[in-house]
């Protein structure tokens, strides 16, 4: 369905959205040909107050995956940790922010590089419940 209404000009954020998750579900399955699961542990949980989630601890070369939904607003940032959850930061594209959210997503936006990142999702809810994933 979603091709058919892209090839039928019919290109709503919600089509976008799934064209756009299914092209990165190819493009993994190609860089991938012989998968294996990862061997990190996968964080999740909700939320309904602002804060910090736990750590996630990723395997380095591998696409992190975040998921974000439920019935919120406010604004979800990614920070990132080079020296295993000692000191945090937001995650940042050239000086920009990266990975600053203020609506349910599913994504990939980082692929760690090292042994000693970690990462978390640190919450400012003006209402409702977020429900969160992060996973590889």
């Amino acid at each position: 369905m979603v091709m058919q209404n892209l090839l039928a000009g019919v290109a709503s954020e919600d089509t976008l959205e799934a064209a756009r998750l299914l092209l990165a579900d190819i493009r993994t399955a190609l860089q991938r040909p012989n998968f294996q699961a990862a061997a990190s542990t996968p964080v999740s949980g909700s939320r309904t107050t602002s804060g910090a989630t736990a750590a996630f601890t990723p395997e380095p070369g591998r696409d992190m995956l975040v998921q974000l939904t439920g019935d919120w607003a406010g604004s979800v940032q990614l920070e990132r940790s080079l020296d295993e959850g000692v000191t945090w930061c937001a995650t940042t594209l050239n000086n920009s922010a990266w990975a600053l959210y203020t609506r349910n997503v599913s994504e990939a936006p980082v692929t760690p590089s090292s042994t000693s990142e970690r990462f978390r999702l640190n919450a400012t809810l003006v209402s409702g419940t977020l429900n969160f994933l992060m996973k590889q």
